[in-house]
């Protein structure tokens, strides 16, 4: 097996060249993301998933928040064989947020308004089920509105004063009605008027299982199933669903597995040149 490390886009990767036929680029922390090359026509697996990868070769793996510090990446060859590599996973220190003035029906549901935000998720994971087969991420990533960052990825969060799950994205405080961008080029895959979480909110998947979401939003400015560039218009930031205060909520997943989209900002920004 040969090492090399080299740095890309000038940003902070480690090349590994598992075999001669694959490369791999790794963010190496919880809620990140690897991304790679194959040239030799390999299958690759993670966690037991078949990784969709590009044409000439690319593919990306999102690293979940409770992630092991080793994780296995399988690579089949054309005839069957298969090999595991080791991947290792830096361990972060999350923090814990404390957040007050919420509608406390949002925080402790009733049964109806619980089978309703139920309801909502199934359709979330629905969206996320029907990932397009190109790769729009390939546009890399823009932070979608300006602002304070006023909450973190991964953070432990205590709500009116009860322990909640981690925080699934950032948080971008900001003026009711400033502009909300698309981070990526994306085909809409979801839009609602008034989840009871995140009130009124917009999914784009950008293909191979990556996906971003804006909640909060006070307006929403483009239809379902539309493709959309980066940089457009799609909303306004607002103050809907379980909020006490305007700002955007900016979310990312990779087959439903939550990352950070700060690691997306900051390994596939905008203008990069990885894919070239």
């Amino acid at each position: 097996m040969k090492l090399s490390c080299l740095v890309v886009c000038c940003l902070l990767f480690s090349s590994v060249i598992l075999a001669d036929s694959v490369e791999i680029f790794v963010s190496g922390e919880q809620g990140g993301i690897v991304i790679g090359r194959l040239t030799g026509g390999e299958e690759l697996l993670y966690d037991k998933r078949l990784v969709p990868v590009t044409e000439d070769g690319y593919f990306i793996v999102g690293i979940s928040r409770e992630s092991k510090p080793i994780k296995k990446l399988t690579f089949r060859d054309a005839n069957g064989k298969e090999q595991q590599y080791e991947l290792m996973i830096g361990t972060r220190q999350w923090k814990t947020e404390y957040v007050k003035g919420l509608p406390q029906k949002t925080v402790t549901p009733n049964k109806t308004l619980l089978q309703k935000i139920r309801s909502e998720n199934s359709q979330i994971y629905n969206a996320r089920a029907k990932t397009e087969n190109k790769a729009f991420f390939r546009s890399g990533f823009l932070l979608p509105a300006e602002g304070r960052l006023s909450g973190v990825f991964g953070s432990r969060r205590v709500l009116n004063g009860i322990a909640r799950s981690p925080h699934s994205g950032i948080d971008i405080a900001a003026p009711e009605g400033t502009p909300v961008y698309a981070s990526a080029d994306g085909v809409i895959s979801l839009v609602h008027e008034d989840m009871v979480l995140t009130g009124k909110t917009i999914m784009i998947d950008h293909g191979f299982g990556l996906d971003t979401v804006y909640a909060h939003l006070s307006k929403i400015m483009v239809k379902d199933k539309s493709f959309i560039k980066q940089g457009e218009i799609i909303g306004l930031v607002g103050l809907t669903g379980r909020t006490s205060g305007a700002h955007l909520h900016f979310g990312a997943s990779w087959f439903g597995t939550r990352i950070d989209p700060g690691t997306l900002i900051k390994l596939l920004p905008s203008g990069h040149n990885l894919f070239h």
